[in-house]
């Protein structure tokens, strides 16, 4: 999966996809942070996920990979909506998502 921004400072992106949450269920349990050129997602609740992508800049976008997830067993189930659930965030952010 692939997420691309307007060229940004990343804690302007972070801070569009958490108001574009709003007061949904789902920005309680998920947490975005940036860590080394990486963009972390967590996801709290009756166990713990993570999603990991890594950061590239080109000239006019801000592009985050995803390199690696791990999913909590009682999230397994509830995979897809939550991935699209955030997709849709993502895209309501001004963001773009390509599935790799």
């Amino acid at each position: 999966m692939k997420i691309s921004f307007p060229k940004q400072e990343s804690k302007k992106i972070i801070s569009a996809i958490k108001k574009a949450m709003g007061d949904r269920a789902l920005s309680e349990m998920v947490d975005l942070s940036i860590e080394k050129s990486q963009m972390i997602i967590t996801i709290s609740k009756l166990g713990t996920s993570t999603l990991t992508f890594a950061k590239e800049v080109n000239d006019d976008r801000v592009l985050f990979v995803m390199t690696g997830e791990k999913i909590a067993f009682t999230h397994r189930a509830f995979k897809g909506e939550v991935t699209d659930a955030l997709m849709k965030i993502v895209k309501k952010a001004g963001g773009t998502v390509e599935e790799a």
